[in-house]
C-alpha cells in the first residue's frame, strides 16, 4: 500500500486516509459517517463510564485545585453538554467550576478538562471569574465560541 501524506495534513486526516485505503473500497460509509464513527471510538476509548464519571471527575477537580489553594471541594455545572472531540485529541468538557473550602465559596471560573483512558480528567485549563471579567476576548484563545457565549451569561 502507498499513501502520500502532504506536509499540511492533520492526524484525523490521516487516520482517515488509512480507514478508507484498509477498506479498500467494500465500506460504503460516507467521509462524514466515517469521521463520526473515529469521534465516537476515540471518546468511547477515554470517557469513564456513566457510573464512575462524576466521581472520577470530582477526584481530578478537587486535586488540581488542592494543589493550589489546600484541601476544597467542587462543584460544577456543564458549559455544553457531552464531549467535544477535535480530531484525535482527548475529548474535552468545559465546565462552570465552584472550588470551596468548607463551605467559603473561594473561587469560581470556566475548566477545561480532558477525559483520558476511562480513568482520569486533566485540567487542561482553568480561568477565574475575574480574570475572564479582565479579559473577556482571551476566552475565545481557550474555549470554543458558543462556550464562550455560555461563559459570558455568567459575567
Amino acid at each position: 500500500m502507498t499513501v502520500i501524506i502532504r506536509k499540511n495534513l492533520t492526524a484525523t486526516s490521516i487516520l482517515m486516509i488509512v480507514f478508507f485505503t484498509y477498506c479498500n473500497g467494500q465500506n460504503k460509509l460516507s467521509v462524514g459517517q466515517a469521521m463520526q464513527q473515529i469521534q465516537r471510538s476515540h471518546i468511547d476509548a477515554n470517557v469513564p463510564n456513566k457510573h464512575k464519571f462524576d466521581a472520577y471527575l470530582k477526584r481530578d477537580l478537587e486535586k488540581y485545585f488542592s494543589g493550589k489553594y489546600g484541601k476544597v471541594s467542587v462543584k460544577w455545572e456543564f458549559l455544553r453538554e457531552g464531549p467535544t472531540q477535535s480530531g484525535v485529541a482527548y475529548p474535552k468538557y468545559y465546565l462552570w467550576t465552584k472550588v470551596y473550602e468548607n463551605e467559603t465559596l473561594i473561587t469560581e471560573g470556566a475548566a477545561r478538562v480532558a477525559a483520558i483512558d476511562q480513568i482520569e480528567f486533566d485540567v487542561r485549563d482553568f480561568l477565574s471569574l475575574p480574570n475572564i471579567k479582565k479579559d473577556i476576548p482571551g476566552i475565545y484563545q481557550i474555549f470554543p465560541p458558543a462556550v464562550c457565549e455560555t461563559i459570558k451569561l455568567r459575567l
